[in-house]
Protein backbone atom coordinates (compact mmCIF):
# COMPACT_ATOMS: atom_id res chain seq x y z
CA UNK A 1 0.00 0.00 0.00
CA UNK A 2 1.67 3.19 -1.12
CA UNK A 3 1.54 6.30 1.25
CA UNK A 4 -1.33 8.67 0.19
CA UNK A 5 -0.31 12.79 0.32
CA UNK A 6 -3.23 15.16 1.17
CA UNK A 7 -3.05 18.73 0.78
CA UNK A 8 -3.86 20.38 4.56
CA UNK A 9 -4.06 24.35 3.40
CA UNK A 10 -6.51 24.89 0.63
CA UNK A 11 -6.59 27.76 -1.84
CA UNK A 12 -10.53 28.05 -0.66
CA UNK A 13 -13.83 25.76 0.67
CA UNK A 14 -14.20 23.64 -2.88
CA UNK A 15 -10.54 22.36 -2.70
CA UNK A 16 -11.13 21.29 0.67
CA UNK A 17 -14.50 19.82 0.15
CA UNK A 18 -12.89 17.76 -3.01
CA UNK A 19 -9.72 17.25 -0.61
CA UNK A 20 -12.33 15.89 1.99
CA UNK A 21 -14.56 13.53 -0.48
CA UNK A 22 -10.82 12.30 -1.69
CA UNK A 23 -9.89 11.26 1.86
CA UNK A 24 -13.33 9.78 2.87
CA UNK A 25 -12.75 7.43 -0.76
CA UNK A 26 -9.57 6.37 0.54
CA UNK A 27 -10.62 5.30 3.73
CA UNK A 28 -13.87 3.99 2.28
CA UNK A 29 -11.38 1.51 0.22
CA UNK A 30 -9.42 0.52 3.23
CA UNK A 31 -6.38 3.28 1.80
CA UNK A 32 -6.57 5.11 4.94
CA UNK A 33 -7.32 4.02 8.65
CA UNK A 34 -9.82 5.93 10.86
CA UNK A 35 -6.95 7.49 12.46
CA UNK A 36 -5.45 8.83 9.70
CA UNK A 37 -8.65 9.97 8.90
CA UNK A 38 -9.09 11.77 11.93
CA UNK A 39 -5.98 13.31 12.16
CA UNK A 40 -6.57 14.91 8.70
CA UNK A 41 -9.98 16.44 9.69
CA UNK A 42 -8.42 17.86 12.74
CA UNK A 43 -5.46 19.47 10.81
CA UNK A 44 -8.22 20.93 8.10
CA UNK A 45 -10.12 21.85 10.98
CA UNK A 46 -7.49 24.10 12.31
CA UNK A 47 -6.91 26.04 8.83
CA UNK A 48 -9.88 27.74 9.37
CA UNK A 49 -12.05 26.49 6.54
CA UNK A 50 -13.98 24.01 7.29
CA UNK A 51 -16.49 25.74 9.79
CA UNK A 52 -18.13 29.14 9.35
CA UNK A 53 -18.73 30.38 12.64
CA UNK A 54 -20.30 27.26 14.74
CA UNK A 55 -21.50 24.80 11.96
CA UNK A 56 -19.70 23.78 8.76
CA UNK A 57 -19.11 26.23 5.58
CA UNK A 58 -22.49 25.88 3.15
CA UNK A 59 -20.21 24.90 0.12
CA UNK A 60 -18.54 22.33 2.42
CA UNK A 61 -22.27 21.14 2.82
CA UNK A 62 -23.27 21.10 -0.49
CA UNK A 63 -20.26 19.20 -2.08
CA UNK A 64 -19.00 16.60 0.96
CA UNK A 65 -22.60 15.40 1.71
CA UNK A 66 -24.77 14.23 4.67
CA UNK A 67 -23.29 10.91 4.85
CA UNK A 68 -19.48 12.56 5.24
CA UNK A 69 -20.59 15.02 7.34
CA UNK A 70 -22.14 12.11 9.79
CA UNK A 71 -18.95 10.56 10.32
CA UNK A 72 -16.90 14.18 10.41
CA UNK A 73 -19.46 15.28 13.71
CA UNK A 74 -18.12 11.62 14.79
CA UNK A 75 -14.25 12.10 14.20
CA UNK A 76 -14.13 16.10 15.11
CA UNK A 77 -16.24 15.24 18.53
CA UNK A 78 -13.80 17.16 21.44
CA UNK A 79 -13.26 19.77 18.87
CA UNK A 80 -13.43 23.41 19.46
CA UNK A 81 -15.23 24.77 16.28
CA UNK A 82 -15.01 28.56 17.56
CA UNK A 83 -13.29 30.65 20.54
Amino acid sequence: MSRKEYIIFHKNVVHLAQEINKAFNDYWNRELTEIELKELLWKWASTGKLFKGDDYSKSLKRIVGKERLKIMDKLLEGYQKKI
